[in-house]
């Protein structure tokens, strides 16, 4: 019975990992070592996840309204300062991002990227997104390459984004063009369209970029209500291009 409870334990921390991108270091310490890998992913990732989001189908409890972004990033910094694990620190590194203040959220991401975390995706993900706010685009192409590699088959739709716009910040026009166009076959939403449109804008070829962005403005007076909702920023800075 012991055995069986293992197993099952086992397959679902696995499945866990994988689903959220914690790396195959994790995968193999729960397959090969149970007990001490069950034990350490519990409390070092499971338990704080299911404190902080939706995890294993369980409503977190870290939604909290905040009078500015002053009180919000003090509110992280006095978690990390009681329990200084990967999921506090990432929650202060995103805030610290939102805020306009990426210098200080990637010590903590590179703090956060060793051992069983060391090519976790949503890490190497928050890391490249704060090196792109600090316009530091080669630390950021160089972050989303290693992401890529070591998740090559994840759906990174949005990291792929963030991959065009880092070329198209680094002025290499002829490869970000190509990866707008490979992204327009999978991404859904209007950011991969929009955000090709201000590059080709800013390179003269205006045209181009007026449909794209008329494309957006189609597409969201054909779509639903949650459609238009949902996306309501992008839709609406398109609109605003477009005059």
């Amino acid at each position: 019975m012991g055995f069986l409870v293992i197993v099952v334990l086992q397959a679902m921390f696995a499945a866990h990992a994988i689903q959220r991108g914690h790396g195959w270091n994790w995968i193999l310490l729960i397959l090969f070592c149970p007990i001490i890998g069950l034990m350490l992913y519990a409390y070092l990732v499971a338990i704080p996840e299911m404190q902080h989001e939706p995890a294993f189908g369980i409503a977190g409890s870290d939604v909290k309204p905040f009078r500015d972004a002053e009180s919000e990033i003090q509110y992280y910094q006095q978690q990390v300062e009681l329990a200084d694990t990967v999921s506090n620190r990432t929650k202060l590194a995103q805030a610290l991002v939102r805020h306009d203040k990426p210098q200080e959220a990637i010590p903590l991401y590179e703090t956060s990227l060793r051992g069983p975390y060391q090519d976790d995706l949503q890490l190497l993900y928050g890391l490249a997104q704060a090196t792109f706010a600090a316009h530091d685009f080669a630390k950021t192409r160089e972050i989303l390459s290693t992401l890529i590699q070591a998740h090559p088959n994840a759906k990174l739709n949005e990291q792929h984004l963030l991959y065009a716009r880092t070329l198209g910040a680094l002025n290499e026009f002829e490869n970000a063009c190509q990866a707008y166009q490979e992204l327009a076959a999978v991404y859904n939403g209007p950011q991969a369209k929009f955000h090709y449109a201000m590059m080709l804008k800013a390179h003269g070829e205006a045209e181009m970029a007026k449909r794209l962005l008329q494309e957006i403005d189609t597409t969201a007076k054909q779509s639903s209500n949650y459609y238009n909702a949902y996306h309501q920023e992008c839709i609406g800075m398109a609109r605003k291009e477009l005059g």
